[in-house]
């Protein structure tokens, strides 16, 4: 019987057998439900690609923060923050490449297994292509991070496991996650103050967009929209935009940045500087370029 031990490079969790590497020579498995060959994190990487799947293993990728392209044979898709990737083993598995200036943040599994697979289908039928937004997808993101964090402290005690039983039951609750959504997370759950400003505060860098906040929490667009406002006082959209205002003066003054006024507004998530002053001037009176003087 084989062992297995957590193999860290760069940030990514690999499970190596203490006989032969998994990357290297994964084998069939057949008989075996749940199977995590590589568990990690990319982390802002601008240079990155890499294949959707391969050796047989389906792949399961969430999109954090940050931007890329998903291209399968003529085709390309853009990816973003909220989109979960599912590739399957059987369908083109195409490539997966970062974007140089907003490079993505993305968790991904690749994994095996006779019940793993079948879940993956079964998960991949409902969605439109190979990265969409999930309503489980928030929750499934969670479970990914406690899998690496636990992975990561087994490795620092050195560990081993005949089958990796917690990271692969962990694998087990995040396709059934993503199976059936909770009915808590897909429309009815009541969000904290807490998670939302951090939210808000950890995107500001981002265009506003209510749309893709609510696919973060699971949460439907009408729900996710009360919710905030419930918490706020005011409109989602208004209350990034005032914190972005605020975040603004701060990168504006700062003489170790010494960002112009395109800067700073590329830095919040503008993609036009012209509209950046004209919000700037609306919330504080005078444009970007007198507050500066």
């Amino acid at each position: 019987m084989d062992k297995y031990l957590v193999h860290m490079e760069n940030n990514d969790i690999y499970l190596k057998s203490t006989t032969k590497s998994l990357l290297r020579n994964p084998g069939s498995h057949a008989h075996t439900p749940f199977r995590i060959r590589t568990l990690g994190r990319i982390d802002r990487q601008p240079a990155h690609l890499t294949r959707g799947t391969y050796f047989g293993d389906a792949m399961l990728t969430w999109i954090h923060a940050g931007e890329g392209r998903y291209m399968w044979g003529t085709e390309s898709l853009r990816v973003g923050p909220g989109m979960l990737g599912m590739v399957l083993p059987e369908e083109d598995p195409g490539f997966l490449r970062a974007d140089p200036n907003n490079p993505y943040l993305h968790l991904y599994c690749r994994f095996a297994g006779t019940e793993a697979l079948r879940m993956a289908r079964e998960i991949r039928s409902g969605m439109p292509a190979a990265f969409a937004p999930h309503p489980g997808g928030a929750e499934a993101a969670r479970l990914l991070e406690n899998m690496l964090t636990e992975e990561r402290q087994r490795r620092r005690r050195s560990e081993t496991s005949a089958f990796m039983t917690p990271a692969e039951a962990g694998l087990a609750r995040v396709l059934a996650v993503l199976l059936q959504p909770p009915a808590s997370s897909a429309g009815h759950r009541r969000l904290g103050r807490e998670e939302l400003s951090t939210h808000i505060l950890d995107h500001l860098h981002e265009p506003v967009s209510l749309d893709r906040a609510a696919s973060r929490f699971g949460l439907s667009r009408g729900h996710f929209s009360r919710e905030a406002k419930r918490l706020l006082g005011t409109s989602f959209q208004k209350a990034v935009e005032r914190e972005k205002m605020i975040w603004s003066t701060t990168l504006l003054n700062d003489p170790g940045m010494n960002l112009n006024i395109a800067e700073v507004a590329y830095r919040l998530g503008y993609a036009d500087p012209l509209y950046f002053s004209k919000v700037f001037k609306r919330h504080h009176g005078i444009p970007p370029s007198a507050f500066r003087i």
